[in-house]
């Protein structure tokens, strides 16, 4: 089965989280992550039936930095759909779409990100995420329940058995750290350019989605690197900053 993480921010309900631990026992899911959860008590045990391993082996943590650094790729779900072209905090995927995307993706790490049962994930939680998924739901009443949302998206992996050996065929990926190097690099570039101040954080995450939507090969990474880069470089070197 393919490498997922599922990660909960902040749940408030432990009955959800049994919930949780029992639809990934469903579709064969192992690895919960729980970020600031509620208490794992005895109803969250009872909900969870048969998958009170998943329960006991679940990794709890204080931040979703550190969360999202156990995948390589970090998708995050939301209810709310901005459908403004600008909108690239709130922008997402179908499930139709994010398969398209990551194709055949089957040795690599994947982190599920599902937010509060009452506000979802924040903005500024979103901004961390390479890619956003959102289930079509009727509009009178779009935001699901959590484990429903849970057991949904994981229902999609499941049935496509997309159980990736690598995003491309025979090509090396980036790794995480590479790309947020390219994030790094990219945010540099606008503040040596006078990139207006106030369009830099939504720019910065329209290139962490790019990034998240094509996957970069490492011949790929390199490439673009040494083109942001070299730019960075000589501007620095054009104004003194650089020797």
């Amino acid at each position: 089965m393919m490498d997922i993480n599922v990660i909960l921010v902040r749940p408030k309900f432990s009955g959800n989280i049994g919930a949780v631990a029992r639809v990934m026992s469903n579709f064969g899911f192992k690895n919960l992550i729980l970020v600031n959860p509620t208490e794992i008590d005895q109803e969250a045990r009872n909900r969870a039936k048969h998958a009170n391993d998943i329960l006991s082996k679940a990794e709890v943590l204080d931040e979703i930095e550190t969360a999202l650094d156990r995948s390589l790729i970090n998708i995050g779900t939301t209810g709310i759909v901005n459908t403004r072209q600008t909108g690239h905090v709130r922008n997402p995927l179908t499930p139709d779409q994010l398969f398209e995307k990551i194709g055949d993706i089957t040795d690599n790490s994947l982190g599920l990100v599902f937010g509060r049962e009452d506000t979802g994930l924040l903005d500024d939680e979103l901004k961390h995420l390479d890619m956003l998924l959102s289930i079509p739901t009727c509009r009178e009443y779009p935001v699901m329940n959590l484990s429903h949302a849970v057991a949904l998206v994981l229902w999609e992996f499941y049935r496509r058995n997309k159980i990736p050996k690598k995003f491309i065929p025979g090509l090396k990926d980036t790794t995480g750290v590479e790309r947020e190097k390219l994030i790094e690099t990219f945010i540099e570039l606008m503040e040596l350019i006078n990139y207006p101040p106030q369009r830099r954080e939504k720019t910065a995450v329209l290139w962490r989605r790019m990034m998240g939507r094509s996957v970069p090969t490492n011949w790929e990474y390199h490439t673009i690197m040494g083109v942001l880069a070299g730019t960075v470089r000589k501007i620095k070197r054009d104004s003194g900053d650089l020797e």
